[in-house]
């Protein structure tokens, strides 16, 4: 579904990403894990399109996505949960979900809508309350949500627990495994490597803007050299 074929990314003359090259199969959930700073978000950014490649190429369902706009891309069917959740301050709970939707018809909006507020009932109750007041495991669910608004194939998530609670880190990872179970093609990038790989397919690990390891969940969970860098484990 997609392809990444030595992509570079630069910010000024710092080299961010470094002729990486992975794939992410339909019906996957695919991990890239790695410390701070190993280039993870840059490479969801440049996905996205926010971020331009210096060079290289991004392939989805036969389409060079380094050629589109944000908007695009959206339509191409991918939808991006970002890191800090961005929720629209000021907004509703639906105001938020119908931006989401924005290149939707009135009918798949509304349709799309009808089936957020089933999955998550929370935004149902609240959906005329101001955006900001929510909880942060509320608000994840919120973006979650917005990026569904737009009916994405494949679904790329940025660090989706940052600052939950266990009982909410517990629930997002189960939305997550929830949504790929119905189809979606789910890209996580995740600082809690342990439960990422855990519910993921396959894993990349990143250092410095370059894979240096690539596997099964399994096998990088059971790898010494994650477990010890990534895991706190000895």
């Amino acid at each position: 579904m997609l392809k990444v074929d030595n992509l570079t990314v630069n910010y000024g003359a710092i080299e961010a990403v470094k002729q990486v090259s992975f794939n992410v199969n339909q019906g996957e959930i695919v991990t890239l894990i790695g410390a701070n700073g190993a280039g993870k978000s840059t490479i969801l950014k440049t996905l996205s399109g926010v971020k331009k490649a210096a060079s290289g190429q991004i392939t989805f369902l036969d389409t060079d996505l380094t050629k589109l706009s944000p908007s695009k891309i959206v339509q191409a069917k991918i939808a991006q949960v970002p890191e800090g959740r961005r929720i629209f301050a000021g907004l509703t709970v639906r105001e938020n979900l119908q931006m989401g939707g924005f290149l939707e018809s009135k009918k798949d909006k509304q349709a799309q809508l009808d089936y957020i507020f089933e999955e998550f009932p929370i935004l149902a109750e609240r959906q005329g309350q101001d955006a900001a007041t929510l909880s942060g495991g509320e608000q994840q669910m919120l973006a979650m949500g917005r990026a569904l608004m737009s009916q994405p194939k494949l679904l790329l998530l940025d660090e989706p627990s940052m600052g939950l609670s266990p009982i909410f880190i517990e629930k997002t990872f189960a939305i997550i495994q929830k949504l790929n179970e119905q189809g979606t093609t789910i890209l996580l990038i995740e600082q809690n490597a342990k439960t990422a790989l855990k519910i993921a397919d396959r894993g990349y690990v990143l250092a410095n803007g370059k894979i240096k390891l690539e596997g099964t969940g399994e096998e990088l969970l059971n790898n010494e050299a994650v477990q010890h860098t990534y895991l706190g484990m000895m």
